[in-house]
């Protein structure tokens, strides 16, 4: 027994003495040089002071040190217990504040582009927030009745073409804005002439009566011969639907809407007019604060119908054109000092039968893809009027350059300018040629503001015209969809105000004045020298159409031979007109414009009405050299 204890015994010490040795960190034992250390058990230190000896304890091994406290630099905050849920939590999470239309008190050009106000109104329209509910939904209103007097505007004594007629403009719109990523607006216009509303009653011959749609029924096979003008004077002048926010800088405008370009020398709201402009279509527009550039494509003529009663009023069969398309694009660079503006405009329209007799027709009728009327129109312009249309503040010269081509073609074939010989079978001309758009347009206009109430200006514009309306080449400028009178800040800076011509065959030098006063608004003069940049094209209207027979020209189109009848004279000058426009803004959304213009004719016109050889004998003298016309209206929009 003893000898089993004693064996236990000595295993046990063994088992210790193993375990001390192996549970030793052997890495951790430094080895000391004697030399190079001090004794650590017994080591005394002397005094410099007291002359004391110190022992010095032995150094402690270090044991490793986890910190399990939380990192100090985040800060802990107690959260009380409000008694929500996970429900509730969630409910609140998911709610957002309601949706407030950032245009609320700061419409931009995009929706009051169908009316045309003083700039002083037209800010005031801007920031009305009377008419706006909920902050998301604004309504407006517009209304113009005009009063118009013209006089002589043929410059021939012999006819009574004075008149004196009433026009009213009237407009209700609305604006949504409920989302960040779409809104709408859509305008109901109404404009009529006072008095167009009378008809004859039925059996009552001399009496009139009340209509609000006089006229006479259609043809039921209706041809350019018997069409008839319907009345439709209410209608939509816009209505469209704006995508924004899905891309930086990216707003896209689907529907009837009113373009504007630039100084709208080509594409306008036509505002100056009681009716205006409308194009159905879609734009898209980029914005940047050194860039912007505007896409946009739109249908003006359709000849199809749309099905279920849903018809079209276009179409050669309809008296009209057929499939008329205008599209794109507009860029502006806007730098410190200026603006440049580069653009392309482009009008198609669909093949159409030449109106010519059938002895002149050279044209394969199913040929239609070689007579498409194809107008191109590419331009630029410069001005330093940076702040929007405006000039900056503290500057006092302004300047605008504008420059235009057109080019493409005209949709007809014509005899061919290289025949000389002019070669004929079975009556026809064997050789022709298609006929191309090849015409220009030049714009400078400057000026100079005293005291930044007084601006002196000067204009000069020209417009090409065709010296040979039977060659291969149309040289005569389209303006097609231009306001005019031009718009602001430089108000009446087009043709003149009587709109007796426009762009089209002119070379017009102007000067212009304009001075403003907060007290008795503002007042416009202006005078235009007017002639023609072709001596044998015709004298256009304001709408492009030509005034044959008004001013000397070759009726035939021809270059040379067949002009008139002998004893007539040439000449360019078309008229001398002088405008005076006086400008007043009521406050209250309300505003005056009454102005005048007297037009002295030139030799263009006088060679016509002078001519002591006519055949007969009455339209040898009847030259009256003056016009004048007056216009008046009120306007309230707000």
């Amino acid at each position: 027994m003893k000898t089993i204890q004693k064996k236990i015994l000595i295993g046990f010490i063994f088992c210790c003495f193993q375990f001390g040795i192996l549970a030793q960190n052997t890495k951790d034992v430094k080895q000391v040089n004697p030399k190079d250390t001090k004794t650590v058990e017994s080591k005394e230190v002397k005094s410099t002071d007291a002359k004391e000896t110190k022992q010095v304890e032995p150094a402690k091994e270090e044991s490793p040190n986890f910190d399990l406290s939380p990192p100090k630099q985040v800060e802990y905050k107690e959260q009380k217990n409000d008694g929500k849920g996970i429900k509730e939590i969630q409910e609140e999470l998911a709610k957002e504040d309601p949706y407030k239309s950032p245009l609320k008190g700061k419409l931009n050009n995009d929706l009051i582009r169908s009316m045309l106000l003083l700039p002083e109104h037209q800010e005031a329209v801007r920031k009305n927030e009377s008419l706006w509910f909920g902050d998301i939904f604004r309504t407006g209103f517009h209304l113009r009745p005009r009063f118009d007097y013209i006089h002589n505007p043929d410059f021939d004594s012999r006819t009574q073409d004075g008149r004196n007629v009433g026009t009213q403009n009237s407009q209700v719109w609305f604006f949504a804005d409920p989302t960040k990523y779409a809104a709408i607006k859509f305008t109901i216009q109404d404009v009529r002439v006072w008095g167009g509303d009378q008809s004859r009653r039925e059996s009552q011959l001399g009496y009139l009566g009340l209509s609000n749609s006089a006229g006479v029924e259609l043809n039921s096979a209706p041809t350019p011969n018997n069409s008839v003008n319907i009345q439709n004077r209410t209608g939509l002048r816009e209505g469209f639907v704006v995508l924004k926010n899905f891309s930086e800088g990216f707003e896209i405008y689907l529907g009837r809407q009113v373009f504007g370009f630039g100084d709208n020398r080509y594409v306008g709201g036509r505002n100056d007019g009681q009716t205006g402009n409308s194009f159905d279509g879609a734009r898209i527009k980029y914005s940047h604060k050194k860039f912007s550039s505007e896409v946009f494509g739109s249908v003006l003529a359709e000849e199809s119908n749309g099905g279920l009663g849903n018809n079209t009023s276009n179409g050669q069969r309809r008296g009209s054109v057929n499939d008329t398309y205008l599209s794109g694009i507009y860029n502006s660079i806007k730098l410190d000092n200026f603006v440049f503006d580069f653009y392309w405009f482009n009008i198609d329209r669909k093949w159409e039968l030449p109106s010519r007799p059938a002895s002149q027709q050279t044209t394969n009728t199913r040929d239609r893809s070689r007579q498409k009327d194809d107008l191109n129109t590419v331009g630029f312009r410069i001005t330093n009027r940076t702040n929007g249309i405006n000039l900056p503040k503290f500057k006092n010269w302004d300047y605008t350059i504008e420059s235009v081509i057109q080019f493409g073609s005209t949709g007809q074939r014509v005899n061919a300018d290289w025949d000389s010989f002019q070669v004929t079978y079975n009556n026809q001309r064997v050789y022709s040629q298609r006929q191309v758009y090849d015409s220009r347009f030049f714009l400078i206009q400057t000026g100079y503001t005293f005291f930044d109430q007084f601006r002196v200006g000067f204009q000069y514009s020209f417009g090409s015209g065709d010296d040979n309306r039977s060659d291969s080449r149309n040289k005569t400028y389209d303006a097609s969809f231009a306001t005019r009178s031009g718009g602001f800040p430089y108000f009446n800076s087009g043709a003149g105000i009587t709109n007796s011509t426009f762009w089209s065959n002119t070379k017009i030098h102007s000067i212009h004045l304009q001075y403003n006063t907060e007290k008795w608004g503002k007042i416009i003069a202006v005078y235009y020298d007017t002639k023609k940049s072709s001596e044998n094209d015709a004298w256009y209207s304001s709408g492009g159409s030509p005034n044959t027979g008004l001013s000397y020209e070759n009726q035939t189109g021809g270059a040379f031979g067949g002009t008139n009848s002998i004893g007539q004279k040439r000449g360019k000058r078309l008229f001398n007109e002088y405008n005076l426009i006086w400008q007043y803004y009521l406050k209250d959304y309300v505003s005056f414009w009454v102005g005048g213009a007297y037009l002295v004719a030139g030799d263009a016109i006088k060679g016509i009405r002078e001519n002591p050889f006519a055949p007969n004998p009455e339209d040898r003298y009847t030259f009256d050299n003056k016009s004048y016309s007056l216009f008046a209206f009120v306007q309230f929009a707000m």
